[in-house]
């Protein structure tokens, strides 16, 4: 997936960069050794200016290798950037969220639209059923309730009662039915037949 290779190319990138930080820290070991032998000896003696100018270099370099080093060792991970139940993988100075189904954008907090998503396909409503989306999901409404509650009944449902405010059947839900996914029995059957959607059950 697009995911694995970005994290394939982080890994090599991240490789990279350690093998990098590694040449710079051997640089700095070669640097601070000739100023060593340079100051004081006597032999191939440099002038304070010149020592001063290559110390700054040496300086200068180990505040890059230390930046580097904070940086691959920070877990961006660790302040929990992704939400809605998003896993997030740790990279080089950021982090990937890996979001469900129902959310996407960088952090996993902008919501799907399902129904313009699903709309003309199997996983939208049909037959004059309405979909609305809601955070995380959608659902549906259909205007004949009565012929809905009166499938129900004539097929043996079970736990037909005062309507309940939105019961899920698999993926999709509705505020006429007066059975849900755990009573129903042969309703479900019915439900997919009048409104045209299709069910987990």
């Amino acid at each position: 997936s697009r995911i694995m290779m970005r994290l394939s190319g982080l890994s090599s990138r991240l490789t990279e960069m350690t093998d990098q930080m590694n040449q710079m820290e051997e640089n700095i070991t070669a640097l601070a050794t000739k100023v060593n032998r340079f100051i004081g000896t006597g032999q191939d003696r440099i002038s304070n200016r010149a020592i001063r100018r290559i110390t700054s270099k040496v300086n200068q370099l180990q505040d890059k290798v230390n930046s580097l080093t904070q940086l691959l060792n920070e877990n961006e991970c660790n302040s929990n950037p992704c939400k809605n139940g998003g896993t997030c993988t740790d990279t080089y100075n950021g982090f990937i969220c890996n979001c469900p189904s129902n959310w996407e954008g960088p952090t996993c907090d902008s919501d799907i639209n399902e129904c313009a998503r699903y709309a003309g396909t199997s996983l939208g409503c049909q037959n004059g059923a309405t979909c609305i989306n809601t955070l995380g999901g959608y659902s549906f409404t259909y205007p004949h309730e009565k012929e809905v509650q009166r499938c129900c009944g004539d097929q043996g449902g079970h736990g037909i009662g005062p309507p309940l405010p939105i019961q899920r059947l698999g993926n999709f839900s509705s505020k006429t039915i007066r059975t849900s996914k755990l009573h129903c029995g042969g309703a479900a059957s019915c439900w997919k037949m009048i409104l045209g959607c299709k069910s987990s059950i």
